[in-house]
């Protein structure tokens, strides 16, 4: 019976079959395969493999070759990836192309040969792009082509001898520094270019090019030698830490919540080491790049780890997963696409920092990677354990419930917090109290840093008589004022433009920065009030070097949440908060969690030290802020479950599944319409008016020339949440897209 293979590739779609390779031994379930597909080929993966009729053999072409693989993907990581790709209604093409596996990206020779009359007796293989377009695919339907494939070596080009040293041309003393160069090449066999011979062997580069030109030297293509891979980043020292690492593991611990990022890190060496001694490889996912270098770091000093990074290519992944193997790295660190490793034996997973924004994927499969990761430590029979900085029920509602949660909290670190309140003081952007405080900063010789929300001067310029801001011509937004540049931009669509004379509103020549001030303000406000303090900015427009704070210098450090990544300061006093006010009162459920997040992160700059942390407030009575800054530790927990119960009588996660329907169009008539089709989809499909929310024009209803509208779907489960949004998708408008984010982080979000 003809045996046919269903194969996934990293394109919108879902599997497609073909007939396994003619010939070809055959591979399995996890491996490579490359197909036929339109006028070229493709590498895609095999997800499943079935005899099929004859009939339906005659539908169904030939896949081309199999490519070796060291590993392929295991079966449990393909069943997690169709069945992620059910829930969220993605294509799971889509969610392969998202992991970035470099295996699928390989570089091919694809020669073809014809099999038909006209070319009877040319038995020479051609390459593939020489074929005109279009004849390609019919010589394929009408079986009259052969093909085949072969990996590209990559080459260098470099510079090799051709002449003997001892050639006689070259004893004329005008061809002396030709000589020399040839000497030195022959010896070294070859070298990479003309201008690095002329470097080794110490004459001018037009020596070289005579060299070449005369016949005495030329270039050849070379293989590329097998590229070096260290799995291992140098070990970098622990900081030091208010804990103590445990002694005796805790194998059922389900839950790290508080203290700094390397506190988490360090409480779990015991529970990685017991994995290792169990025979496992524990894997570490993590939101970003950066911490995972920086945890593998930590790492290195006490467990044989490996970190994956995102970008190595085809080759370099190929030589990673073999030293995996071989080298006896056991602890597996990487970002999302560590998910579709391949290891004997996974023992556990542990989610680094559940609750951080970064793990959203922001296109394509528009994932939130801790819901996939639950599932795949569903799917492969692993344990979850998470971390995070603040014990959010959220995060905690991904500990599976077959068992109590077991959670270890971690303490924070000793800042003595005040809340500054601005409705209260005559100054501005920073209060009274604050001037004062960093006034003591500069008399004694100390440190401050400050968090602002924003880089650039303020949110918008705007007119002094009425009240109006600058807009952006693309975009329902204020333009940002960066007064250094003296310059207006738009930090979604990227226009930048310089300020208008007049008030385009009413022809007034008096404008001023608005609202919410960002680092520059800042900035100009302590040369006013705290000349003698050096100031440094630090943010996505600048980044000054602060070497002389690390080294103990007195100074002020202002910036956006870039300061969260900087190491703690040695002479710290001062931990000052501009404004949260934006954030905190925003119209999102997570409003008061993220900001809670985002303070405890900020606090951890404090290291080892005690500092007075302030934070600037209009809203100093606000529940989520006092009970950040009490004293009493239970506080802060007692808040987050006033929230979670809050969030469980209007159905919001972790009690209800939300997804956004998202509709753009050149007119908001034609997105409002679009969507208003879905609802009525919906209602026919049995939605209940409760799980519903919308349609209504988005947070920011014109992004980059496009009018948005959403609706928001909430329901009990995810299976009815996923049947729900077929049906709202199943049909198109012409002129409208219609894109979905199931598990949004932010409604206010333009889907992309």
């Amino acid at each position: 019976m003809p045996v046919a293979i269903d194969v996934l590739l990293p394109l919108p779609l879902g599997p497609l079959q073909w007939l396994v390779p003619y010939g070809q031994a055959p591979g399995g379930v996890g491996s490579t395969v490359v197909v036929p597909w339109q006028q070229g080929i493709r590498i895609g993966t095999v997800t499943g493999i079935e005899t099929v009729s004859d009939a339906r053999s005659l539908e169904l072409r030939e896949a081309i070759a199999w490519l070796p693989d060291d590993v392929v993907l295991p079966s449990e990581t393909l069943k997690w990836l169709l069945a992620e790709a059910d829930r969220t209604v993605t294509p799971a093409g889509t969610l392969l192309a998202s992991l970035s596996l470099p295996r699928l990206r390989r570089e091919l020779t694809h020669e073809v040969r014809r099999l038909d009359q006209a070319s009877a007796g040319q038995d020479a293989w051609q390459a593939a792009d020489t074929i005109a377009e279009g004849e390609l695919r019919e010589l394929r339907e009408q079986g009259l082509l052969e093909e085949r494939v072969t990996p590209k070596i990559p080459t260098d080009r470099v510079m090799v001898p051709i002449a003997e040293v001892g050639d006689a041309r070259l004893e004329k003393a005008s061809r002396a520094t030709q000589k020399t160069a040839l000497e030195e090449l022959s010896a070294r066999g070859w070298v990479g270019s003309g201008s690095e011979l002329a470097r080794i062997a110490d004459v001018p580069e037009s020596a070289i090019r005579s060299l070449v030109r005369n016949g005495f030297a030329g270039y050849e293509e070379r293989p590329k030698p097998s590229p070096e891979v260290d799995l291992t980043p140098p070990p970098e020292p622990w900081p030091a830490s208010l804990i103590q690492p445990a002694q005796r593991p805790d194998p059922q611990l389900s839950a790290l919540m508080g203290g700094t990022a390397s506190d988490r890190a360090r409480a779990l060496v015991p529970l990685l080491l017991n994995d290792i001694a169990q025979g496992g490889w524990p894997i570490v996912l993590v939101p970003e790049r950066r911490l995972a270098d920086q945890l593998a770091a930590w790492f290195a000093n006490d467990l044989p780890v490996a970190l994956l990074p995102s970008e190595l290519g085809a080759r370099e992944r190929s030589v990673w997963d073999r030293c995996l193997f071989e080298e006896g790295a056991r602890v597996v660190v990487g970002t999302w696409s560590v998910l579709a490793t391949s290891v004997p034996k996974p023992s556990r997973l542990i989610l680094f920092d559940a609750g951080s924004d970064a793990y959203k994927l922001r296109s394509g499969a528009r994932t939130w990677i801790p819901h996939a990761a639950q599932n795949w430590a569903e799917q492969h029979e692993v344990p979850l354990t998470i971390t995070d900085v603040l014990h959010d029920p959220e995060s905690m509602a991904l500990v599976p419930d077959a068992a109590p949660p077991r959670t270890l909290p971690l303490p924070r670190p000793a800042v003595r917090w005040v809340l500054s309140d601005l409705t209260k003081t005559h100054s501005w952007p920073l209060s009274d109290e604050a001037i004062r405080v960093l006034k003591q900063v500069q008399d004694r010789d100390r440190q401050a840093i400050i968090l602002v929300p924003r880089r650039g001067f303020s949110a918008a310029l705007g007119c002094r008589e009425c009240g109006a801001a600058v807009m952006c011509p693309n975009c329902d937004l204020a333009l940002r004022w960066h007064a250094r540049d003296r310059r207006l931009r738009c930090h979604q669509c990227g226009h930048d433009t310089s300020p208008p004379p007049t008030c385009p509103a009413c022809g007034s020549l008096d404008m001023e920065a608005q609202r919410a001030a960002g680092s520059e303000w800042v900035l100009r406000t302590l040369a006013e009030a705290v000349p003698e303090l050096p100031r440094y900015r630090y943010d996505g427009d600048v980044r000054d070097d602060l070497t002389p704070l690390h080294a103990g210098q007195p100074g002020v450090v202002v910036g956006t949440t870039a300061l969260l990544r900087l190491e703690p300061l040695p002479v710290l006093s001062l931990l000052l908060v501009s404004q949260v006010d934006g954030a905190l009162h925003a119209d999102d459920f997570r409003a008061e969690v993220r900001v809670l997040r985002l303070l405890l992160r900020f606090e951890h700059q404090a290291g080892l030290r005690n500092p007075l942390g302030m934070i600037q407030t209009f809203a100093s009575e606000h529940a989520a802020l006092r009970a950040f800054v009490s004293a009493d530790p239970e506080a802060l927990h007692q808040e987050l479950t006033r929230m979670n119960q809050r969030r469980a009588r209007f159905g919001y996660p972790p009690h209800g599944q939300l997804a956004l329907l998202q509709a753009s169009a050149k007119r908001i008539e034609d997105a409002m319409d679009a969507l208003r089709a879905a609802v009525a989809r919906l209602e026919t499909a049995g939605a209940e008016p409760d799980e519903i929310l919308g349609p209504a024009p988005a947070p920011v209803a014109r992004v980059r020339g496009r009018a948005l509208a959403h609706v928001i779907l909430r329901t009990g489960n995810e299976a009815r949440r996923a049947t729900l949004l077929e049906t709202a998708l199943s049909q198109s408008t012409r002129g409208v897209k219609l894109r979905v984010d199931v598990d949004p982080r932010d409604i206010g979000d333009v889907l992309e």
